[in-house]
């Protein structure tokens, strides 16, 4: 077979694999320590990420009613990334702290689960982040409500900069409790502390 076949075979290959997956599904992600277009190498951030509510705000989760569950004064994510993330995946970690304080009745945190970051196309330095895994309780008049994001939630969109921020919206599906919420809606403003400056770029 010559290098002609050989190559036109790859190219349809290329083609079918694209109609499956669609434009959409590579997420080309990387972190960054400064907004440079493209993010060289030398500037990639991997490490921790720590963040906090934004000052004077708070943590609520709700029915999808609207109905308020719990209001709480205090939250903190703490992740560890895993990768420096590609042209084919996200960039990846492993959630070591999430909490919720000063909270009416309390949120607990059963399973810190996995995040993942996702790069919005076309955009300078925004993209969503994503909990895999990670399991809340909230403790309600008829016993214990567990909350799951199961293969993956959208948690909420990343905006990079000196802070970064994360505006926190996602809907956590019901894994136990009969009679509890069939999901429950968590929304809050978070302030990325550490790295004091973060991006998200394309690769």
């Amino acid at each position: 077979m010559n290098h002609w076949k050989i190559f036109g075979m790859v190219a349809a290959v290329a083609a079918i694999a694209a109609i499956l997956l669609g434009p959409g599904s590579a997420s080309a992600t990387v972190l960054c320590k400064k907004n440079f277009k493209p993010c060289t190498p030398t500037t990639h951030y991997t490490g921790k990420i720590h963040a906090v509510l934004s000052g004077g705000s708070f943590a609520g989760f709700y029915t999808t009613s609207s109905e308020i569950l719990e209001i709480c004064e205090e939250a903190t994510f703490t992740g560890e990334t895993t990768n420096t993330g590609a042209i084919t995946e996200p960039v990846e970690g492993k959630i070591t702290a999430l909490s919720f304080g000063k909270c009416e009745s309390g949120i607990k945190v059963l399973e810190l689960g996995k995040f993942e970051f996702h790069y919005t196309k076309g955009t300078n330095t925004e993209g969503s982040l994503k909990f895999i895994e990670t399991k809340l309780t909230h403790k309600s008049l008829f016993g214990d409500c567990v909350y799951t994001a199961g293969a993956g939630t959208t948690v909420g969109t990343f905006t990079g900069g000196t802070p970064a921020e994360i505006v926190a919206k996602a809907t956590f599906a019901r894994s136990e409790g009969v009679f509890c919420p069939a999901d429950v809606t968590f929304e809050a403003l978070y302030e990325i502390t550490e790295p004091a400056s973060l991006f998200i770029k394309e690769v």
